[in-house]
């Protein structure tokens, strides 16, 4: 049975199982819920793969390997810190898109709408802020956040999170395993997700002094990559308990 088999057969197990789920701490509702976009994300790379897709399904894999260094960083140390932490972050940056739509409207004052129920109105904007503040301080003083948080030079980057993966051992045989998933899968692939000129030039090549289309060529890579991350994500519903039973062979096939 190769990936693509295990990776259908996991998902059918995992499915029916889901359905019998009584997630209760928050951990459990954080995984429960990431499950559902990590096995979507995961399928339609393979589909991709399959139509010779390369270079999009690697978009999606980008965005697979944030999601694994953020799921197993939730893992290690203050699981409720984390988590509020990443909530507040999520607050902060609705609130840099309000200050930076207010100042929009102000520049360019034709965008302004008359309706009330515009995002463009600026009352409802302003509302809308208020609203998201408050979302965003009840985080921060209902966890304890440390208040230096707030600056944005205290902000968790990815590769920091990689680091403190890696630092907690929580892979023991395999140190380095998350800050090298960033550099060579995150980093290597942003381009491609990017569209910049290194970017395109993945999407291009040189053949009889013409330029050529291509698409990646890496399809082994990229589809194996994110079957593994899928089973890694699987493997932790069972350990939280988000669903019981035994773990599919097939999981641990894959994380050899």
């Amino acid at each position: 049975m190769n990936s693509r088999e295990q990776f259908f057969t996991i998902k059918s197990v995992v499915n029916a199982q889901l359905e019998k789920r009584s997630s209760v701490t928050k951990i459990q509702n954080y995984l429960y819920i990431m499950y559902g976009p990590f096995e979507n994300y995961t399928e339609s790379i393979i589909l991709l793969c399959d139509n010779g897709k390369i270079n999009a399904a690697s978009v999606l894999l980008r965005s697979l390997v944030e999601a694994h260094i953020n799921i197993i960083y939730m893992q290690i140390g203050d699981m409720k810190k984390h988590l509020a932490e990443a909530a507040y972050e999520g607050f902060r940056q609705k609130v840099s898109i309000c200050d930076n739509f207010i100042q929009l409207l102000k520049k360019y004052p034709n965008l302004v709408s008359e309706d009330k129920n515009s995002l463009y109105h600026p009352e409802r904007l302003k509302h809308m802020k208020e609203f998201v503040e408050r979302g965003r301080d009840s985080i921060l003083e209902l966890n304890n956040i440390d208040p230096k948080y707030t600056d944005k030079r205290y902000k968790v980057d990815l590769i920091d999170k990689a680091r403190k993966c890696d630092e907690s051992g929580i892979i023991p045989d395999k140190p380095g395993f998350f800050e090298d998933l960033y550099t060579l899968q995150y980093r290597y692939l942003s381009p491609v997700a990017h569209l910049n000129i290194e970017g395109l030039q993945h999407f291009v090549d040189e053949h009889n002094s013409k330029i050529v289309y291509k698409d990646g060529n890496n399809i082994e890579m990229v589809q194996g990559t994110a079957i593994s991350l899928y089973a890694a994500l699987v493997k932790d519903l069972y350990v939280h308990q988000v669903i019981s039973g035994e773990i599919p062979n097939e999981v641990d096939e894959l994380l050899k």
